[in-house]
């Protein structure tokens, strides 16, 4: 019955792993795999099924630990952050009504970069989930949440993000171009565009004039405006619900 913590990592937060029969090899973030070149199993036009595995340890290992040290459950969610925003938002309604079922202990939501994006999707997708949790004494943490889109993407997409540049020199049988190929349709990544008053990212010709190497293409573009609307709505209503 003690209280519980569901942590959502950031962007490229959690271990992805390709399913090889009843084997699972990790992927991202394994630096030998990445030198092999196997980065190119978590395209999106790959057959290979891949599946989040584990929170990484290195951003939030310390910080699961002091919440340990005083007596609350931590539930790590790994999610596949290449895919669709509301897919995940979608798992972590399952794993708090999971909680909420199993406990009548408070359950809270510590959410980081992109997590805090799933957390306030799953909040305008499943009101009745997050009107659950809150009747618990539960609360919405989000830590470094750009609720309105975050530049680090056209960053990425120029080539100019350091992690993407480490990874691009790690790998020994595919370039950065590829990965960018790979990244530019990753839904997940899109829906995390700025959304400001400044540059229209819902326009290929933006993604240009900042020096995208690979644009995203207009069709995926449309596809994450949707979602991109509803985190930018959603934003202004965060504060008086409970976070």
């Amino acid at each position: 019955n003690r209280a519980g913590v569901i942590l959502l990592p950031g962007i490229m937060g959690s271990n992805l792993s390709v399913k090889e029969g009843s084997e699972r090899n990790r992927v991202w973030l394994d630096k030998l795999d990445i030198v092999r070149g196997r980065g190119r199993w978590l395209s999106l036009d790959s057959t290979r099924p891949v599946v989040p595995d584990s929170v990484l340890d290195s951003p939030y290992e310390r910080f699961r630990d002091d919440l340990v040290d005083h007596s609350i459950h931590v539930m790590p969610m790994p999610y596949d952050w290449r895919l669709s925003l509301e897919q995940a938002a979608d798992q972590l309604r399952v794993l708090v009504d999971a909680r909420l079922t199993a406990s009548d202990a408070p359950l809270h939501l510590m959410a980081h970069s992109m997590g805090g994006l799933v957390s306030s999707l799953y909040i305008n997708k499943h009101p009745e989930s997050w009107a659950r949790l809150r009747e618990r004494g539960g609360r919405l943490v989000q830590a470094g949440t750009p609720n309105r889109g975050s530049y680090s993407i056209p960053r990425i997409f120029s080539g100019d993000e350091q992690v993407l540049k480490m990874i691009a020199l790690l790998d020994l049988r595919n370039d950065i171009k590829d990965w960018l190929t790979w990244i530019s349709r990753f839904p997940g990544l899109l829906q995390m565009a700025p959304m400001t008053d400044g540059p229209d990212f819902s326009r290929v010709q933006t993604w240009r004039k900042l020096g995208a190497r690979v644009p995203p293409s207009s069709s995926d573009m449309r596809q994450a405006e949707q979602i991109r609307q509803e985190l930018t709505a959603q934003s202004d209503m965060l504060a008086s619900g409970g976070v």
